[in-house]
């Protein structure tokens, strides 16, 4: 009913859709490190105030550098996940953009066809193949 070359490419929409989910819960853990790394920098910002109300520190200069080090770390690990999640959406992005134009040029060749039935066959064909 519908040529291969349009049901193939569906498929391969949604094995990238499958990857993408699959993704999903690596990033939610990537997420859940940063928690924890978070809390670990929390630690490390309690552990300066208190080296500061103690006299710890041989200059303000030293203090600041501690301070300095905690936010970089901090940052490095919010960019590792910014990163994560803009790389993300941008895979989520060019998917929904495969999938509109597909969409419009199954319209567009079989305009007979309702979209259940495009649906239809390209739902058995999909499910028809091997992952």
């Amino acid at each position: 009913m519908i040529s291969e070359l349009y049901l193939k490419r569906a498929f391969s929409i949604r094995k990238e859709y499958l990857k993408i989910r699959s993704d999903i819960e690596r990033y939610e853990l990537i997420a859940k490190d940063l928690l924890n790394s978070l809390e670990s920098r929390k630690s490390d910002f309690e552990k300066i105030l208190e080296d500061l109300k103690s006299n710890k520190f041989n200059s303000p200069d030293s203090a600041k550098n501690k301070i300095h080090e905690v936010v970089l770390k901090t940052e490095e690990d919010m960019n590792r996940v910014d990163k994560s999640v803009n790389d993300l959406n941008k895979r989520i992005d060019q998917l929904k953009e495969d999938e509109i134009n597909l969409y419009k040029e199954l319209k567009r060749t079989y305009t007979d066809l309702s979209d259940e039935q495009i649906k239809k066959c390209v739902q058995e064909y999909i499910i028809n193949q091997k992952f």
